[in-house]
């Protein structure tokens, strides 16, 4: 749900100047490292700092802690990939309750 809506989103990549290129293009491959490195950003940016309450606040705690949960798994699985040279993708998905 965030990147699925810009006033959500733009403020990480517009404001704060994170790299969070792959969730901005929906089924683009790009280089592990470079999901890394933005899945990463994004999880820093919503535990400390301006964006510490962010999800929160927007979204509910219970979307909060489902969206970390889901960064913390693209890093993990990233850091397992990143010797192999493979490309990944991200593609939203979107359900609503």
């Amino acid at each position: 749900e965030l990147v699925s809506k810009p006033n959500l989103f733009s403020p990480l990549y517009l404001n704060a100047r994170l790299p969070v290129g792959p969730f901005r293009h929906n089924g683009r491959f790009v280089p592990v490292r470079q999901m890394h490195t933005a899945a990463a950003a994004l999880l820093a940016a919503f535990s400390e700092g301006d964006f510490s309450g962010f999800l929160e606040y927007r979204l509910g705690d219970e979307k909060a802690a489902a969206i970390r949960a889901a960064l913390a798994a693209i890093v993990t699985a990233t850091e397992a990939a990143e010797s192999t040279g493979a490309k990944v993708a991200f593609v939203a998905t979107v359900r609503e309750e």
